[in-house]
């Protein structure tokens, strides 16, 4: 019914499809149906061919090559330590953030925005469905979905609120949430025999609702690096990690996306809005949630307070670009502690554990949480 408004080309003949007579028929197409108003037939302009002088970036002035090379990309590799020791922003630890250089610190967060490469969310973009629920004794079990309408993604989480749901309406709702955030997802507020753990059932007792999701590839779904395998026994180039990161987000941001839009949706969800928003990142779940602070904004606008047990984790201890927490870019902006220096809160509105310059408190943080 549209006969006008599709064209098929056939260019078989050519090993690579793509090439210049297929472009010429594409820019046709395109200058018919967009009105761009071009005399036909649309070709490309020739370029300019230019030099090695005109394309040289790097002179080999800074690290001359040695000839002959003691082994083959050995001046490669001293060039690339260079420029890594040339553009890493001096990391500090939270205390210190007040004395750190503007300039690092802009490179830093600058560094961390294009590896996230979003923003959070508006609430007009997500959208929360309730899948089940069940009462407890003095609490109740709530499942449900968070979707990012904006990027068609689905965090699959569980919220386990005091009372039950009989009294489970916004006239009762105290407003006071602590998202859990584990790396075993939602199983991560559970013993192994199924009871919920004593530290949830403390804040419970307390009032608050604490709320946990699956991120992005846990909670018993498919692991990147199973991904990766496949691919690598199929087709060896598309498993280069060049082409592999280039094109895709690493399975860290996805899971730090994932916690972008759960933190939005706790934050402003009517009619149960968090009037107070704590971020707990336990058991090594903290590596997200310093992720997630460092973003602008997250501190003060979405969260109040943030809890980060790190467990030692370092971007710069990974020894394999398939790790699941392999981030490209992560060392150069900072690493782990360069994520802390950006969290922007006051020192009092953070509780970390396992990073180097950042004293720990005493007694344990729901301790902190709910007596502070």
């Amino acid at each position: 019914g549209a006969e006008d408004n599709y064209e098929a080309h056939f260019n078989t003949q050519f090993k690579h499809n793509y090439n210049h007579v297929s472009r010429a028929q594409m820019y046709g197409f395109m200058n018919r149906h967009l009105g761009l108003g071009f005399e036909e037939p649309v070709l490309e302009r020739d370029f300019e061919f230019l030099g090695r002088e005109d394309l040289t970036v790097y002179d080999g002035s800074v690290v001359p090559r040695v000839e002959p090379e003691p082994e083959p990309g050995a001046h490669e590799r001293e060039v690339c330590q260079w420029w890594s020791r040339y553009g890493v922003p001096r990391r500090t630890s939270l205390k210190g953030a007040g004395k750190m250089k503007k300039a690092d610190f802009e490179v830093m967060r600058g560094g961390w925005e294009v590896i996230m490469g979003r923003e959070m969310p508006e609430v007009d973009m997500l959208e929360g469905e309730r899948l089940d629920g069940s009462d407890d004794e003095g609490y109740m079990e709530l499942e449900f979905v968070v979707r990012n309408l904006e990027h068609g993604e689905e965090v699959s989480c569980v919220a386990i609120a005091p009372g039950t749901a009989a009294t489970f309406a916004p006239e009762n709702w105290g407003g006071k949430v602590v998202m859990w955030v584990h790396p075993e997802g939602k199983a991560g507020l559970y013993d192994a025999d199924g009871t919920v753990r004593l530290e949830v059932l403390r804040l419970i007792d307390d009032g608050y609702t604490v709320l946990c999701a699956d991120l992005f590839g846990g909670g018993g779904k498919e692991e990147e690096g199973e991904k990766a395998e496949e691919i690598r026994e199929g087709q060896e180039w598309r498993a280069h990690s060049i082409y592999f990161y280039g094109y895709n987000d690493p399975l860290f941001v996805r899971r730090v996306h994932d916690l972008m839009a759960v933190a939005v949706f706790a934050r402003e969800n009517e009619p149960y809005p968090a009037k107070e928003l704590v971020v707990a990142g336990v058991e090594g779940g903290g590596k997200w949630v310093a992720a997630l602070g460092a973003m602008e904004g997250v501190m003060g606008e979405y969260a109040d307070r943030m809890v980060m047990e790190v467990d030692g984790f370092r971007f710069r201890d990974l020894e394999d670009v398939w790790d699941a927490d392999f981030v490209p870019g992560a060392v150069k902006y900072g690493d782990v502690e360069g994520l802390v220096t950006m969290l922007g809160g006051d020192e009092k509105e953070v509780w970390v554990s396992g990073v180097e310059g950042v004293d720990e408190r005493d007694g344990d943080w729901v301790d902190w949480i709910v007596n502070d």
